[in-house]
């Protein structure tokens, strides 16, 4: 793979790699890649996976032309038509570069925060005038929401921003100052006017819900979720598996299956195998979920009936979670050379985990290092890393890049691993 292609998908991967090419090859200019990934979110799912922004500083820190690429990120943030998750990581990329000393990212911040409020931007949820300048940072943050919730007296606020500011600030009283600033400041008066009404309205019991209101909810059509479901009795569950046998509505039937997810199926199996006939696709995915948890004999002839056929192998691979023979190592790593898009890789991984989380897998290598170079999910990439050093199969390559990651836990992984 030549070096540029290399770069771009280990930096869109957020592994460390890239810091390392970079290190290793001073001579080749990167920089229109590192600007590419400084100004779109390239994770998998930026909600969870947090934030790459000290990773891509580091990277920054290396380019051939860090100042100019700071000051074409410093522009692009206040660009109208950036999308959520890309001004968010603006925004606490140049949170950085502003604490560095860089007082034209410290205005950007501001600017793009009060441009909040105009019609042509998304309003962007960010805690890094706060981190960055403690109840000054505060205080703005509450006037531009004040404002916002003015505007729209439905959205609400709680008091995040307060006990984030006394968190890094401890010798603050941010309640007290907001309080003061509020006497000569309506829109701070607004945003805790919010603050108190949310904390009103917070739910503070947790009284399990019973099946009887569960099924009125599911005949209203009212969605239900398999936290719901969680303290069931074995008679309720019972209840519940034999209401699905004969249930012909869609919506009920997801219903049912995502209350018996956190349970084990008291019924025969082949009344599940029944539903993977379904064509809608929410009931399939619910089904193999539940499918996952059971060993049964009737689902290890499915899986041999069908074992040249990658494509039903890849549709159903839910079936080797309970299931998995020894020699399934080779038709799985079969099946991951088959696939080609993000969304089927990442949803190979996640099954592969469920499958090394239940069986006892000899050579994880043969699948975990492809998944690990393949997979921009930096999550997921942790949990192949941690079966991998279970496994103590981790080359001394590897080990170097996971010291430079995207993801501070696998730093720490790979710190404090050590090769026997």
């Amino acid at each position: 793979m030549k070096i540029l292609e290399l770069f771009k998908r280990s930096i869109k991967n957020g592994t460390g790699e890239a810091i390392i090419l970079l290190m290793e090859n001073p001579e080749v200019n990167f920089d229109q890649l590192i600007l590419q990934a400084c100004t779109h979110n390239l994770a998998y799912d930026p909600q969870c996976e947090g934030s790459r922004a000290h990773y891509l500083f580091e990277i920054l820190s290396l380019a051939q032309n860090t100042w100019v690429l700071i000051n074409k990120i410093i522009n692009r943030l206040n660009f109208p038509s950036t999308e959520y998750w890309d001004a968010k990581l603006l925004f606490d990329l140049l949170g950085i570069i502003a604490k560095e000393g860089s007082e034209l990212a410290r205005q950007a911040l501001y600017q793009r925060y009060s441009n909040n409020l105009k019609n042509k931007y998304e309003f962007i949820d960010t805690n890094v005038l706060i981190t960055l300048d403690g109840l000054k940072g505060l205080e703005f943050v509450a006037d531009i929401q004040g404002k916002q919730l003015k505007l729209d007296p439905d959205d609400w606020v709680d008091d995040y921003p307060i006990q984030l500011c006394k968190k890094h600030f401890p010798n603050t009283d941010p309640e007290n100052y907001l309080k003061e600033k509020s006497k000569t400041n309506h829109n701070i008066k607004e945003f805790l006017i919010k603050i108190k009404a949310t904390n009103l309205f917070i739910k503070k019991d947790n009284i399990p819900f019973s099946l009887q209101q569960l099924l009125n909810l599911i005949d209203l059509g009212k969605d239900v979720f398999s936290f719901m479901g969680k303290d069931l009795t074995e008679k309720n569950v019972l209840k519940l598996a034999q209401l699905l046998l004969n249930e012909k509505n869609s919506k009920k039937i997801q219903s049912y299956l995502s209350l018996l997810i956190r349970h084990k199926y008291p019924l025969d199996i082949s009344n599940l195998l029944r539903l993977l006939e379904i064509e809608e696709q929410r009931v399939k995915n619910l089904t193999l979920r539940l499918l996952s948890k059971i060993k049964d004999k009737k689902i290890r002839t499915l899986i041999d009936l069908n074992y040249t056929n990658l494509t039903y192998l890849y549709n159903h691979l839910a079936f080797f979670v309970s299931n998995y023979l020894e020699n399934d190592i080779t038709v799985l790593s079969n099946i991951l050379n088959t696939l080609e898009t993000e969304e089927d890789i990442h949803s190979f991984g996640l099954i592969i985990l469920d499958i090394f989380d239940q069986n006892m897998i000899e050579n994880p290598k043969k699948l975990l290092y492809k998944l690990y170079y393949l997979n921009n999910c930096s999550i997921c990439r942790e949990s192949f890393i941690r079966k991998l050093m279970l496994a103590n199969q981790i080359s001394d390559k590897l080990l170097q890049e996971l010291k430079y990651d995207c993801d501070n836990d696998i730093r720490q992984l790979a710190n404090q691993y050590k090769q026997d």
